[in-house]
């Protein structure tokens, strides 16, 4: 758990040598008229999720990673996520969307939780979907709900990948994806 600008900055310097990450957030949104910024999720392969408290330390630091000088990110469902840290300053890009790509690929169920039982056979929990994020603190068995929200999307999204390519749509997605994020970028 990131809670500190100097940590922070530390993970941000280690972020900008990978080649992908994966990304989510959650807010408060079920729970105010406008929805608040409350924790950034990352995932490297090979690495333990991190955990960025967003309440507690602003995403400057992470600006660049997240930009289109940064790696690739790999999220699932980006507009509203795009649009959230849009409204906070980071603007999203170099993007490769789970949740596009299996709709594209005419997947039925797109939801996370069911791509992830689908095309890798790994089952999450998503009791706290509908939680209060602004909540602290965060428990451990949030932290564990918050990591496995990315733990599995680099594997998902090269699955997906493979597929779009195979498929020949990867112009397809990526034209939709940037669509999607400067949808997002202007509702700000």
């Amino acid at each position: 758990l990131i809670s500190t600008e100097p940590e922070l900055r530390t993970v941000a310097e280690r972020l900008a040598k990978a080649t992908r990450v994966a990304i989510d957030i959650e807010s408060n949104g079920l729970f105010k008229y406008r929805a608040a910024l409350c924790t950034l999720q990352i995932a490297v392969e090979g690495e333990a999720p991190i955990v960025v408290d967003t309440i507690a330390v602003s995403l400057a630091p992470l600006r660049e990673v997240l930009g289109a000088a940064g790696p690739r990110k790999i999220v699932h469902d980006i507009a509203f996520d795009a649009r959230i840290l849009a409204e906070n300053g980071t603007v999203l890009a170099n993007v490769f969307d789970t949740s596009l790509a299996a709709r594209m690929l005419g997947r039925q169920q797109a939801g996370l939780a069911s791509l992830l039982q689908s095309e890798l056979g790994v089952t999450v929990d998503k009791k706290l979907q509908h939680h209060d994020w602004t909540e602290r603190p965060i428990t451990k068995e949030q932290l564990k709900y918050l990591a496995d929200d990315v733990a599995h999307l680099p594997a998902l999204a090269e699955k997906l990948a493979a597929e779009v390519a195979a498929k020949g749509i990867a112009d397809e997605l990526e034209e939709e994806t940037r669509y999607r994020l400067a949808q997002a970028e202007a509702s700000v």
